[in-house]
C-alpha cells in the first residue's frame, strides 16, 4: 500500500501541493476578508452610534418639548378657529332674526312682494290706459256733440231772432 505521508512524496509533487494549499488559503481569504471587513464596518458603526445615543436622546428630549409648545400653540389657535367657525355658522344659518340667512330669506320675501305689488301696478296702468282710450273717444264724441249742438243752437238762436224781427213787423 503506498504511503501517505508528505516528507515520502516527490519532491516536484510536494512544491505542487504547498503552492495548491498557499493558493486555496488565498482565495479563501479572499472570499472570506470581505465579510470579516464588512461585519467590522459593522461593529465600528453601532459602537459609534451607541456613543452618540445620550446626546442624541438630549436633542430628541429639546425637540420633543418644542414640537409640544408648537402644538399647544397650534392648540389654541384651533379653538379660535372653531370659535369664529361657531360665530358664523350662527350668522349664516337661520336664528330667529338677526342673521344672514334670515335677511337674505326677509329679502327674498320683500322682492316676491315687489314683483307681486309690480304686477298688480301693470295690472292697474293697463285698465288706466284702457280707461284714457275710453275718455278719448268720450272726448272726441262729446266734441261732436257740442259742435253738433252749437250748430242747431245757434242755428235755432238765428230763427228765433229772425221770428222775432218777424213777429215785431206784424
Amino acid at each position: 500500500m503506498p504511503s501517505l505521508n508528505f516528507s515520502d512524496a516527490w519532491p516536484w509533487l510536494q512544491w505542487v501541493i504547498a503552492v495548491s494549499v498557499v493558493l486555496g488559503v488565498i482565495g479563501a481569504g479572499v472570499k472570506v476578508v470581505p465579510a470579516l471587513w464588512r461585519i467590522l464596518q459593522a461593529s465600528v458603526t453601532f459602537t459609534q452610534s451607541l456613543t452618540m445615543l445620550p446626546d442624541f436622546m438630549k436633542r430628541t428630549d429639546a425637540t420633543l418639548q418644542g414640537q409640544d409648545a408648537t402644538l399647544q400653540g397650534q392648540d389654541a389657535t384651533l379653538q379660535d378657529v372653531v370659535k369664529t367657525q361657531r360665530k358664523i355658522a350662527y350668522q349664516v344659518g337661520p336664528n330667529g332674526g338677526g342673521s344672514l340667512n334670515d335677511s337674505v330669506t326677509k329679502a327674498v320675501l320683500e322682492l316676491a312682494e315687489l314683483k307681486d305689488g309690480q304686477g298688480l301696478i301693470r295690472e292697474d296702468v293697463s285698465v288706466v290706459k284702457s280707461d284714457i282710450g275710453h275718455v278719448k273717444r268720450q272726448a272726441i264724441a262729446l266734441k261732436k256733440t257740442t259742435t253738433d249742438t252749437a250748430a242747431k243752437l245757434t242755428e235755432h238762436i238765428e230763427l228765433s231772432a229772425t221770428n222775432r224781427i218777424i213777429d215785431k213787423k206784424d
